[in-house]
């Protein structure tokens, strides 16, 4: 995935996103979201000891898992 691609992902993910918040749904999609990410966090092993220990792959695995996250929750509630 090129440079443009993932810039137009991240618009498109963050227009939805507006969207929800004029339509009321913002209160479900951030439920949606902390639901989501606790069980994502646990689910891949990402603890406070590796946060500890090694922060840059912890920084890159929760931005992995956010992404992620936002991806499903954007398809669940758009589609």
């Amino acid at each position: 995935m090129n440079k443009a691609d993932l810039k137009e992902r991240k618009d498109r993910l963050h227009q939805n996103y507006l969207r929800c918040k004029a339509n009321g749904k913002q209160k479900e999609w951030e439920e949606r979201y902390n639901v989501r990410r606790k069980a994502q966090v646990e689910a891949a092993g990402v603890t406070e000891e590796l946060k500890a220990r090694a922060p840059m792959r912890w920084v890159g695995l929760m931005n992995t898992l956010k992404a992620q996250i936002k991806e499903i929750i954007q398809e669940d509630i758009f589609a």
